[in-house]
């Protein structure tokens, strides 16, 4: 996996879809998938996960809400990322975006 510091205190990893066919003959007929997304971690220890709109994720997620991946270096996706604070205890937001490598604030 590759990694990434995006400056501002976050980070980010690309993650793949790997599933074990033995124990999920289900998936058989879908590749791995590599990059699939991204986590990203913030210097507070919030973190974002985010998958990228590739055929096999609508399939696999329909509801997902899905980014474009625009370029892997430098890291550059759409539309913009939202934490909210409520979803981990937080009192304040992440919202930025990923462009030319870097992430930037909302």
């Amino acid at each position: 996996m590759a990694e990434y510091d995006l400056g501002s205190g976050v980070t980010a990893e690309t993650t793949g879809w790997h599933p074990d066919r033995d124990l999920n003959p289900q998936y058989s007929g879908i590749p791995d998938i590599d990059p699939v997304g991204l986590v990203i971690t913030h210097e507070d220890g919030c973190v974002s996960n985010i998958l990228f709109d590739l055929p096999y994720v609508r399939d696999l997620m329909p509801s997902r809400d899905l980014w474009q991946l625009v370029s892997l270096d430098p890291l550059h996706v759409e539309p913009s990322v939202l934490r909210s604070g409520a979803e981990n205890g937080s009192d304040h937001d992440h919202h930025g975006w990923i462009h030319n490598g870097r992430w930037e604030n909302v």
